[in-house]
């Protein structure tokens, strides 16, 4: 989970988070076809 958030930011009325592009690219390229859909 570290390697696809780059920072969260805690308020008393929000939650921001900012992910990293780059985790969620090689997460994605990691994936085996098909398997987004089975878990969605």
């Amino acid at each position: 989970m570290a390697l696809l958030v780059e920072r969260v930011d805690i308020g008393a009325d929000r939650l921001n988070v900012r992910l990293r592009v780059d985790g969620l690219t090689g997460l994605v390229r990691k994936m085996p076809d098909g398997e987004m859909g089975r878990a969605a």
